[in-house]
């Protein structure tokens, strides 16, 4: 596995906030966020969003405490059309102090967040576009704009890298599964605020060209990029359920209560 190692980029720790929750009251956190990529800074503000909608069809999503349900969890479901608007900053600062809340075995943090929009996806579209030129030199101008076309499916695309430190304890390996929590953590808070995700990887998320342009470093590589945005009217969740194919009881057989799928 080829990594890349991290250039510097910006952490941003801010003081105390307090931050009013959906269904009222407040409670007081404290964002430890890194951001990174030209021209990319986002600070939380004092209130995150009071955006209503939710993807979650006939169930809101609720707080208890501090914490969030888990009807987040259950509904969470990759949403390929995304259209205006996407979370604004002070909704993606508190998404990106969710998603910081993976398992960190070490504490080695082993992930940063490249938030992009508006003209840095322009960006993002054209070294799309100079990969699939360089993968494939004949490739026609049509062929072209529709890979740089995929920069634009959504107004927000945070790419989540991660990136490893030598460790006597915690191998590479686990610290980008550690970034890929992180990401998941990023997709399941978009449900929570009412938004659609969808995380994208392929070919271009190894390009030379892509890494270049993004600042990705030699122990490092693109876990993903999540997409956020609007869920598009029209869009039918599919089905999860519990599959029993891949769970193995050791102490006998599985219990009725397990072979339940939870209530959606």
């Amino acid at each position: 596995m080829h990594l890349r190692s991290a250039p510097e980029h910006s952490c941003t720790q801010t003081r105390p906030q307090t931050r009013s929750r959906p269904g009222g009251g407040d409670h007081e956190v404290r964002l430890t966020l890194c951001f990174a990529g030209a021209g990319t800074h986002v600070t939380a503000s004092e209130a995150v969003s009071d955006r209503k909608e939710s993807i979650i069809a006939s169930t809101d999503v609720t707080m208890t405490g501090d914490r969030l349900d888990l009807t987040a969890v259950l509904h969470r479901r990759s949403t390929g059309k995304l259209a205006e608007p996407g979370p604004d900053d002070a909704t993606l600062a508190a998404m990106l102090e969710v998603a910081c809340t993976a398992p960190d075995h070490g504490k080695l943090r082993p992930w940063r967040f490249i938030v992009l929009r508006d003209a840095a996806l322009e960006d993002l579209g054209a070294s799309f576009a100079r990969a699939q030129a360089a993968k494939t030199p004949d490739a026609s101008d049509t062929e072209l704009e529709s890979s740089a076309a995929k920069a634009r499916r959504a107004p927000v695309i945070v790419t989540v890298v991660g990136r490893t430190t030598p460790h006597p304890k915690v191998q590479p390996w686990e610290q980008l599964v550690a970034a890929g929590c992180a990401a998941q953590n990023l997709c399941i808070a978009a449900t929570a605020y009412g938004f659609g995700s969808m995380w994208r990887t392929g070919w271009l998320a190894e390009h030379p060209e892509v890494l270049a342009h993004l600042g990705v470093g030699e122990r490092e590589r693109v876990v993903g990029f999540i997409y956020l945005g609007t869920v598009v009217d029209g869009f039918t969740p599919a089905p999860r359920e519990l599959d029993t194919s891949c769970v193995t009881w050791r102490d006998g057989s599985m219990p009725e209560t397990a072979a339940k799928t939870p209530p959606r």
